[in-house]
C-alpha cells in the first residue's frame, strides 16, 4: 500500500510505543493520569487504582497525506477494572456496550501538521478523550492490555487480521499503579530539640499519588502526647480549604483534626502532588528534661481509611510518626581553661619571673565557653597586686574593653568586657594584659587573681573575693609569680638575704 494513500491513526494511552516508520498505517498509545501530552513521550505515565475520572485515553486520528473522509470509525475494548465515565470528542459520536467502545466521526478530519520530529499531529477534529474510573479492587501493579483500531471506507481495518501498522491497529501492555496518601513529619530549625516553655513549628507534608480533587474530602489527624499542645497552623500548599480543630483525648493528650473538602492534586503532576503546612506546638514548661515526645499522624480519604496503629513496623502508608528530643534551653557556660605546664591555674605569663622596675611583662587569662549557646558578653575581672601597673589589653581575643580602678601602690582591679564568644570549636578566649612591674613589686613572689563570669551585675570585688577565698573554682584563675631579687640584695650573706631571693624556678 502506498504511503501517500494511507490514513494515519494516533492512539495515545500511557507508554509511548513508536511504530515502524515504513508501515502504511500506524498508531501510538499513551495512557495518562489527568495530564496533557508532553512533546517528549514519557514512557512511565500510568493510571492508578482507585482514582475517579482521572485516568484517560487520548486518541488522535488523521490521514498522513490528506483528508480522512468521514465516517472514520475508532474501536477499543476497555480493560477489566476500567469504567468509562465520559467522552470528550467534538467531532465524534461515541457509544459503549459493556467493555467495548466505538466512536464514529461526524465530519471529515483535516490533513495533520507535522511536528518537529516529522510525525503527524492530529487536528482537533481527529481527537477523542475517554475518561475512566479505576476500580479500587485492582491489586497494585495489575497488568492491562489496551488495543485500538481505526479505519474508513478507503482504508478499512480488518478485525480478523493482525494488530499492526498495516492494519491501523496498535496495542499496549502496561501496569496500573497503586494510589496512596503518604504523610510525613519533620522538626527542623535551631536548636534541634524542643525546649520546655517554647513554641516550635512541626512541618507536615503529604504525598498524593493518584488521588485528586475528584476523590473528594480528605482528613489528617495528629495525635499529641501529654505536655504538647496545639497553638495554630499555617498551610502553605494549598493556601486555603483546610480547617483544623483540637479534641481532648484525656490524660492530657490531644488529637488535632484537620480536613479539606477536596484534595488538590495538580493536573500538571500526573504522579501526584504534595500538600503541607506548619503546625505550631507549645511544650509545657514542666516537661522533664532531658527526654522526648512522640507524635504521630494519620491521613485518610474515602478510599484509604486511617490505619489503626502507627507504631507498628513497617509503618503503614497512611501514617507518619516522629520522636522529638526534649532538653533545656541552650545556654553559655564560662570556665577558666587550665593547661599544664603553661597555665595549670588559668593564667600564663611571660617572662616567667618578674623584675621590679624592669621591662614590661605580659599575662594571659585563658577561658572557655563550654555551653551550647554563644556567650554574648563575657566578663573578666583581674586583681593586680601592689607594684604591678596595667598598661593595655590590645592583643586579647576576642577583643575586650577594660577599666582599671584603684592605684598601683595598693593594687589595681580590672573590669574587662569581651566581645561575644561562640561555641565549640570557636569557644576559646584569652584576656592578654601588658603590665609594668614597679620597684615596689613585693618579693619573693606576687599573686594575680582572675575570674570569668556572664552576669555583669555582679561586682568585680565580689567575684574576686570569692576566688581568693576558694581559688579552685572553675571560674577562678590564679598565678603566683616569682619576683627576682633587686640589685640591693646582691652580695649579702645568705642568712641576711632570705627575703631577697625569688622562687628557684626562674
Amino acid at each position: 500500500m502506498a504511503r501517500y494513500r494511507s490514513p494515519f491513526l494516533l492512539l495515545c494511552l500511557a507508554a509511548g510505543i513508536a511504530p515502524s516508520a515504513e508501515a502504511a498505517l500506524w498508531l501510538k498509545l499513551r495512557t495518562g493520569h489527568m495530564h496533557e501530552a508532553h512533546p517528549v513521550v514519557q514512557t512511565n505515565l500510568k493510571p492508578y487504582i482507585s482514582t475517579y475520572d482521572a485516568a484517560y485515553t487520548f486518541v488522535g486520528i488523521a490521514n498522513e497525506s490528506g483528508i480522512a473522509t468521514a465516517p472514520v470509525t475508532f474501536t477499543t475494548r476497555v480493560p477489566t477494572g476500567f469504567t468509562v465515565t465520559r467522552f470528550v470528542a467534538d467531532n465524534w459520536q461515541c457509544t459503549q456496550n459493556g467493555q467495548d467502545v466505538s466512536c464514529v466521526s461526524i465530519a471529515d478530519i483535516p490533513t495533520p501538521q507535522l511536528g518537529s520530529d516529522f510525525q503527524p499531529i492530529p487536528p482537533p477534529q481527529g481527537q477523542i478523550r475517554i475518561y475512566y474510573d479505576i476500580s479500587p479492587t485492582l491489586a497494585p501493579n495489575t497488568p492491562f492490555n489496551l488495543r485500538g483500531a481505526a479505519g474508513n471506507a478507503a482504508n478499512p481495518h480488518d478485525p480478523n487480521g493482525n494488530c499492526d501498522y498495516w492494519n491501523s491497529c496498535l496495542e499496549e501492555n502496561s501496569l496500573v499503579l497503586e494510589s496512596w496518601l503518604k504523610p510525613s513529619l519533620s522538626f527542623t530549625g535551631s536548636p534541634s530539640y524542643f525546649v520546655p516553655g517554647t513554641e516550635r513549628p512541626l512541618t507536615f507534608l503529604a504525598d498524593i499519588r493518584g488521588y485528586n480533587v475528584n476523590n473528594g474530602a480528605a482528613a489528617y489527624r495528629m495525635y499529641l502526647p501529654r505536655h504538647v499542645s496545639y497553638d495554630h497552623i499555617v498551610f502553605t500548599t494549598p493556601t486555603s480549604g483546610w480547617s483544623c480543630a483540637p479534641a481532648a483525648l484525656g490524660t492530657g493528650r490531644t488529637r488535632l483534626d484537620c480536613s479539606t473538602p477536596a484534595l488538590h492534586n495538580a493536573t500538571t503532576e500526573p504522579y501526584g502532588a504534595s500538600i503541607g503546612g506548619a503546625l505550631f506546638l507549645d511544650l509545657d514548661p514542666a516537661t522533664t528534661v532531658p527526654g522526648s515526645v512522640d507524635i504521630f499522624v494519620t491521613f485518610e480519604n474515602a478510599d484509604q481509611p486511617a490505619p489503626e496503629d502507627c507504631y507498628v513496623d513497617p509503618i503503614p502508608k497512611g501514617c507518619a510518626r516522629i520522636t522529638i528530643p526534649v532538653d533545656a534551653a541552650p545556654a553559655p557556660r564560662l570556665i577558666v581553661e587550665r593547661v599544664d605546664p603553661t597555665h595549670p591555674h588559668g593564667i600564663s605569663r611571660s617572662p616567667n619571673v618578674f623584675n621590679p622596675g624592669g621591662a614590661q611583662v605580659a599575662i594571659a587569662l585563658h577561658y572557655l565557653n563550654t555551653g551550647n549557646a554563644t556567650a554574648a558578653t563575657p566578663q573578666i575581672d583581674v586583681r593586680l597586686p601592689a607594684g604591678l601597673a596595667y598598661v593595655s589589653a590590645s592583643n586579647s581575643a576576642p577583643a575586650v574593653s577594660c577599666t582599671a580602678t584603684g592605684n598601683v601602690a595598693t593594687g589595681q582591679t580590672l573590669r574587662c568586657a569581651a566581645q561575644s564568644l561562640g561555641t565549640s570549636p570557636n569557644h576559646r578566649g584569652r584576656l592578654e594584659l601588658v603590665l609594668q612591674p614597679m620597684l615596689s613589686l613585693p618579693i619573693p613572689s606576687t599573686t594575680i587573681t582572675g575570674a570569668v563570669r556572664l552576669d555583669g551585675s555582679i561586682t568585680a570585688d565580689a567575684m574576686l573575693s570569692d576566688c581568693e577565698a576558694t581559688p579552685g573554682q572553675v571560674h577562678c584563675a590564679r598565678a603566683v609569680v616569682p619576683v627576682v631579687q633587686p640589685s640591693t640584695c646582691v652580695g649579702l650573706p645568705e642568712n641576711e638575704g632570705l627575703y631577697c631571693d625569688g622562687f628557684e624556678e626562674r
